[in-house]
C-alpha cells in the first residue's frame, strides 16, 4: 500500500502545520493577522507587507520627526551668579555662586552652589576626567569681574583706568597669569589692611609680578 503524501490524507504521518486566524485584539499592531505553527511549535508568520512599506517617503520622513521630537537633548548650563567675600577664622576668602540649571525643559528648580572658585575648578577636571564624553561640551565660566574693578571700568576718566589695565594685560599675557583672580586678591587684601591704607591695584600689580 503506498503512503499518503499529501498532508490532509487519513494516513498522514509527517509534521503538519497549523494555520490559525487571529482576532483583532490578538493579532499584533505591526505584524501579519495570519500566523502559522510549525513543525517545532513556533509560531511562523506568513510572508506579507510589513506596515511600514506601504507608507511613501515622505511618510517615513515624518514619522521619524516624530519619534525624534520625544527624545529632547538635555544638558547643564553653569553661570556664576555672584561673589562675595567670607570673613574665617584666619583669613577671607571670596565665595563664588554658581547656578546650574537644566536645559531640555523648564526647570524650576535649578541649583544653586557656593564654594571657592578653585574648588570648582578641581571639581570640573575631576568630572572631566572620570566623564569625558557627557563633559566634552561643558563649558565651565570664568571668574567675574566685581568690586573695585568693576568701578574702574565704569569711571574712564579715573587716571588709573587706561595705564594699569594695559599694564595688567600685557602682564598677564607675557607671564601666563590670570587676571581675574588677580582682582580677588586684591579685595582680600583690602578687607585686611585697615580702611585708611588700602591697597591700589598698581601696588598689587607691582607686588605680584615684579621681584
Amino acid at each position: 500500500m503506498e503512503r499518503p503524501e499529501h498532508p490532509e490524507s487519513p494516513g498522514w504521518t509527517g509534521p503538519v502545520t497549523l494555520c490559525t486566524t487571529r482576532t483583532r485584539q490578538e493579532a499584533p499592531a505591526t505584524g501579519p493577522d495570519l500566523l502559522c505553527v510549525g513543525p517545532d511549535g513556533h509560531l511562523d508568520a506568513l510572508s506579507g507587507p510589513s506596515s511600514n512599506s506601504s507608507m511613501t517617503t515622505r511618510e517615513l520622513q515624518e514619522s521619524w520627526q516624530k519619534e525624534k521630537g520625544h527624545w529632547k537633548p538635555v544638558k547643564l548650563l553653569f553661570e556664576i551668579a555672584s561673589a562675595r567675600i567670607e570673613e574665617r577664622k584666619l583669613s577671607k576668602i571670596v565665595l563664588y555662586q554658581i547656578v546650574v540649571v537644566q536645559t531640555g525643559s523648564f526647570d524650576s528648580g535649578p541649583a544653586v552652589v557656593e564654594r571657592r572658585y578653585s574648588d570648582f575648578e578641581q571639581l570640573h577636571r575631576s568630572l572631566r576626567k572620570a566623564f569625558a564624553e557627557e563633559m566634552e561640551d561643558v563649558a565651565f565660566p570664568r571668574k567675574r569681574l566685581a568690586g573695585a574693578l568693576r568701578c574702574l571700568q565704569a569711571r574712564e576718566s579715573h587716571r588709573y583706568y587706561g595705564p594699569l589695565l594695559d599694564a595688567m594685560v600685557h602682564l598677564a599675557y607675557a607671564l601666563g597669569k590670570d587676571f581675574v583672580s588677580l582682582q580677588a586678591r586684591l579685595e582680600e587684601s583690602r578687607l585686611r589692611r585697615p580702611a585708611d591704607r588700602s591697597v591700589t591695584l598698581k601696588e598689587l600689580t607691582v607686588r605680584e609680578y615684579l621681584p
